[in-house]
């Protein structure tokens, strides 16, 4: 079933959490992920793998900021966009540890 907006996106991650593979999986990055979503839609949202949590807004500090719209973060939550492309694009900017960047798949597919 697709994600219909970024907040339940962030809800189902949550939720996940709770589940003792996916929390190790994720636990093992060790970062805090800050989302700054444009557009219709958007807003922002951290993902804070050291304490597994997610919450709206920014966090005090962040290892990896994402910025991007709000749509296009649908499309790759869904499968529909590929990250990559977005990137070479200019549509979807990184800020800070690239590395981590790298690995939000493994962090997308489990919300999944």
């Amino acid at each position: 079933m697709a994600i219909a907006n970024p907040s339940e996106f962030f809800t189902s991650l949550s939720e996940k959490f709770s589940d003792a593979s996916v929390a190790s999986s994720l636990k093992e990055l060790g970062a805090v992920y800050f989302f700054a979503l444009t557009g219709e839609g958007g807003g922002e949202y951290t993902i804070d793998l050291k304490a597994l949590t997610t919450a709206p807004g920014a966090p005090a500090s962040f290892d990896c900021k994402v910025t991007m719209t709000a749509s296009d973060f649908l499309g790759v939550i869904n499968g529909t966009v590929m990250s990559q492309q977005l990137f070479m694009m200019g549509k979807l900017m990184i800020e800070g540890d690239m590395s981590l960047a790298l690995r939000l798949e493994q962090v997308f597919s489990a919300a999944r």
